[in-house]
C-alpha cells in the first residue's frame, strides 16, 4: 500500500520509488509540481538531506566532514 510506504519512508527507499511510481508519474504538492520518476526522487532526496542537516545542527554536530 502506497500510504503505508510513505508512512515508513526512509532515505534508502528513495531508490525504490520506481516500484510505486511510473517513469512518467506526476508529483504535485503546495511547493512543487514535477513530472518523471527522477524528479520525484530528487524532491525526496533533497528532503532527507535537509532533515539530516537539521538533525546534525540541532545535535551540535558538524554539518559536513570539513567542519569541526
Amino acid at each position: 500500500e502506497l500510504v503505508g510506504a510513505f508512512e515508513r519512508l526512509q532515505p534508502a527507499d528513495v531508490a525504490r520509488m520506481g516500484d510505486w511510481y511510473d517513469e512518467h508519474a506526476r508529483f504535485k504538492d503546495p511547493f512543487k509540481d514535477v513530472q518523471g520518476l527522477a524528479q520525484i526522487q530528487a524532491i525526496f532526496q533533497h528532503m532527507f538531506e535537509r532533515l539530516e542537516m537539521q538533525r546534525r545542527q540541532d545535535a551540535g554536530l558538524p554539518l559536513n566532514r570539513y567542519q569541526r
